[in-house]
């Protein structure tokens, strides 16, 4: 009779934690927010399906951590696309459930790889270990992201695609600001500042426009190329070294560098640079250095 009670309990136990790791909501059919939410689960949004999501509309995140490894484990997984109406007056919002300074607090927004591209208009994420992490084409304006404990926005992109992105603000990020593994990014009205990691990271696969750019007041370097990169309008200031390029092609036009604690540019081996009506000054390091340092180095 105990052996069979301390079973019982035992499969009970067994039972209570398959339903805590598997918990996940999944959207399997076209679905529209129209009110505010609170989520104790994952959202997965399967192929072919559509979320939309009304302007001014609040998510909720409540800490959950399935895995207990002190990181929230509440994700928007979007297999299919996410269209998010927020507006200027009325931003929609993902954030924690109540005031914390948890930068991993949830997940985060993984676009995957899709036929059906997603869209998001003005739109806040906060305390998401990355704020969004995209794989997929992709629009998006109006974007405020703040207090990640890893980075702010991670492209990634399967195959090449385009992903569009105008007026973004990142901030505190603890890694990061923007992490460009591979994709062709037009970046316009960026603003990203006060990240303990690089401001932008550009690796060797990304090829990125920026315009009209400020990457200010990171920690560490403003901006890191090792890819292909075009700028226009761009300021970079109050950083480590303002720029650090190595093995890659750089155009900078009308750009502003300076007052980085390092210098303004360190330009590595096999490098291909431009520079067009632009001003370097006031670092306190060089303004310029090249080195044969290499990516690979």
């Amino acid at each position: 009779m105990v052996t069979r009670v301390l079973l019982t309990k035992y499969l009970t136990c067994i039972l209570a934690t398959i339903t805590l790791t598997s918990a996940e909501t999944f959207i399997t059919k076209n679905t529209t927010w129209s009110n505010d939410i609170t989520l104790s689960e994952s959202v997965i949004i399967q192929k072919n399906i559509t979320l939309t999501i009304k302007e001014g509309i609040n998510i909720f995140i409540e800490y959950v951590d399935l895995n207990n490894d002190d990181n929230g484990d509440i994700e928007f997984d979007v297999w299919g696309s996410i269209n998010i109406q927020g507006s200027h007056e009325n931003m929609v919002s993902i954030k924690p459930i109540k005031n914390t300074i948890d930068k991993n607090y949830w997940s985060g927004v993984t676009i995957h790889e899709s036929n059906t591209p997603s869209s998001i208009e003005f739109l806040e994420i906060s305390n998401a270990q990355t704020g969004l992490h995209i794989r997929s084409g992709f629009k998006a304006r109006g974007l405020l992201i703040e207090n990640c404990g890893s980075t702010g926005i991670k492209i990634e992109s399967v195959s090449n695609d385009s992903i569009d992105l105008k007026h973004i603000e990142i901030s505190n990020s603890d890694g990061a600001g923007f992490f460009i593994e591979r994709g062709n990014v037009f970046i316009d009205w960026a603003h990203v500042h006060h990240c303990q990691g690089v401001g932008i990271v550009n690796n060797n696969l990304g090829v990125v426009y920026i315009l009209n750019s400020k990457i200010i007041k990171n920690k560490d370097n403003g901006i890191a190329n090792y890819g292909n990169m075009t700028s226009y309008k761009l300021t970079v200031k109050e950083n480590r070294h303002g720029m650090v390029i190595s093995s890659a092609i750089t155009v900078v036009t009308k750009g502003s560098i300076s007052d980085n604690r390092s210098n303004g540019l360190l330009i590595g081996g096999s490098s291909n640079v431009n520079l067009e009506s632009s001003t370097i000054k006031n670092n306190q390091g060089y303004g310029l250095e090249l080195t044969d340092w290499e990516q690979e180095d």
